[in-house]
């Protein structure tokens, strides 16, 4: 019985001690016609609870950003957010990112394209290279 509170007991510990993913850097790319040759907005969203993983999955870019600011205070210290607007043609060379990036459970990046679509992308890599295309978002290994 002793064996089996201590099993219990490690994993209870195993679960709540975070996800596996860690993202440190990110580098970004935009086409030189991107998005109608207009501004996109970029977040990338860190996910430290396993629970909202699925959550944030399930929004599309338009609904992210429509939905962000409420989304970000009901969920304090759950996501981090880092956001950029970048113009056709930038290139953001690969910068350390602040703050928490560890222990994560995703990081899922949204491009507010002006193309319908879902413009979503999961990273999992700890090196992040972002590739905004004319008509959407990828992610590629650096």
């Amino acid at each position: 019985m002793r064996g089996a509170a201590v099993g219990l007991a490690l994993l209870g510990v195993a679960a709540c001690s975070g996800g596996s993913v860690s993202i440190d850097t990110v580098e970004m790319t935009v086409a030189e016609r991107a998005n109608r040759d207009t501004p996109i907005a970029i977040d990338l969203v860190l996910v430290a609870t396993e629970e909202l993983v699925p959550e944030v999955l399930a929004f599309s870019a338009a609904q992210w950003f429509a939905a962000r600011e409420q989304f970000q205070l009901d969920h304090p210290g759950d996501i981090q957010v880092f956001t950029w607007e970048l113009v056709p043609g930038q290139v953001v060379p690969r910068t350390a990112l602040t703050g928490k990036r560890d222990s994560l459970y995703a990081g899922v990046v949204f491009a507010n394209y002006l193309v319908p679509g879902q413009h979503r992308v999961r990273v999992d890599q700890k090196d992040v290279t972002i590739r905004l295309g004319e008509e959407g978002v990828t992610v590629v290994d650096p």
